[in-house]
């Protein structure tokens, strides 16, 4: 198949169609953890990708509407998931010295520094202000596709976008 045709993928995949599910899987999982990279931990971004797609499998036969939207309403709800069980259980922090290592190795490509840079720009505004950046910024979405994912209106979501960028900026400075 050259081009992805989700209609079609999507109606064989509800019959648990191993090709459709894997086609499905192939075409949205980067979208998936590249979203999850900027929620979450990095590190977590690819289990937790993996529990989004064992969600997707076991309940797309009664998948209705929107997949993108469902799809992402799954990834949101797993990442949500993830932080109240990392609340209830927190890690304990590294000591300084092995911590300084590790933060020194990252350091060493370009590319790895301006996405830490990134994460930590978007770690510094609020939850509904990240999911936003992420999906329209990082994700590409636009703001029709947002609002059918957050269930938010399009003037909501241009209020969200101007303190959004304007929080980043302040972050960012």
């Amino acid at each position: 198949m050259n081009e992805f045709d989700l209609d079609n993928v999507l109606e064989r995949a509800r019959t648990l169609d191993d090709e459709a599910m894997t086609e499905l899987y192939q075409f949205y999982y980067p979208k998936i953890v590249k979203f999850i990279y900027y929620r979450a931990r990095p590190n977590d971004a690819e289990d937790l990708a993996g529990e989004v797609f064992l969600k997707v499998i076991r309940s797309i036969k009664n998948q209705r509407g929107n997949f993108e939207a469902w799809l992402y309403r799954i990834a949101r709800n797993v990442i949500i998931d993830k932080g109240r069980y990392m609340n209830s259980r927190p890690e304990t922090e590294l000591n300084g010295e092995f911590a300084e290592q590790i933060e020194d190795t990252t350091r060493v490509h370009a590319s790895i520094d301006a996405k830490l840079d990134i994460h930590h720009a978007l770690s510094q505004v609020n939850d509904e202000q990240r999911e936003f950046l992420i999906f329209k910024f990082i994700q590409g979405l636009n703001n029709k596709e947002i609002a059918m994912i957050t269930d938010k209106s399009i003037g909501a979501l241009r209020a969200i976008q101007f303190r959004a960028l304007k929080a980043l900026n302040g972050a960012l400075s």
